[in-house]
C-alpha cells in the first residue's frame, strides 16, 4: 500500500513540474518573439525609408481582353506594279582539295637472334676386357 501510494505522489508531483516546466518555456518564448517582432519592426522601418516609389501606379490586369477588331481604313485605289524577273544564278560548287597523307610506316617487330646450341650426342661404349 505504501509502495502504491508512494507512486502515486510520485507521478502527481511529475504532472505539476512537467505543467510548471511547460508554463516557464511558453512564457521565455513569448519573451523572445516578442522581442525579436520588435527587432524586425524597427528594422523593417528602416528599410522602409529607403524604399523607392512603386514602379506602377495601377495594378497589372489578371486576365487579357480580347482585342476588339477595328476595320481598316483605304488608303487609297488599288495599283498593280510590274516586277522584272530576277535572273537565278548558280552559285559554283565548292572546289574538292586532294588531301595527301603520308603513307604509314610498317613496324616490324625485330626479335633478337637466338643462338642454336647443338647438344653433342655422347655415346657410350661398354669397354670389354681385352683377351690375352
Amino acid at each position: 500500500m505504501l509502495a502504491l501510494s508512494a507512486s502515486a505522489l510520485s507521478a502527481q508531483s511529475f504532472e505539476e513540474f512537467k505543467r510548471s516546466q511547460s508554463q516557464s518555456f511558453t512564457k521565455y518564448k513569448d519573451e523572445r518573439d516578442n522581442s525579436f517582432n520588435k527587432y524586425l519592426k524597427q528594422q523593417w522601418e528602416a528599410y522602409n525609408v529607403y524604399k523607392g516609389t512603386p514602379l506602377y501606379e495601377k495594378p497589372k490586369p489578371r486576365t487579357i481582353a480580347p482585342a476588339k477588331p477595328t476595320k481598316i481604313k483605304s488608303v487609297g485605289p488599288k495599283i498593280s506594279i510590274k516586277v522584272k524577273k530576277i535572273k537565278h544564278i548558280e552559285p559554283k560548287p565548292p572546289q574538292k582539295f586532294v588531301i595527301f597523307k603520308e603513307p604509314k610506316v610498317r613496324k616490324e617487330r625485330v626479335e633478337p637472334k637466338k643462338e642454336i646450341v647443338k647438344k653433342e650426342e655422347v655415346k657410350i661404349v661398354k669397354l670389354q676386357p681385352k683377351e690375352l
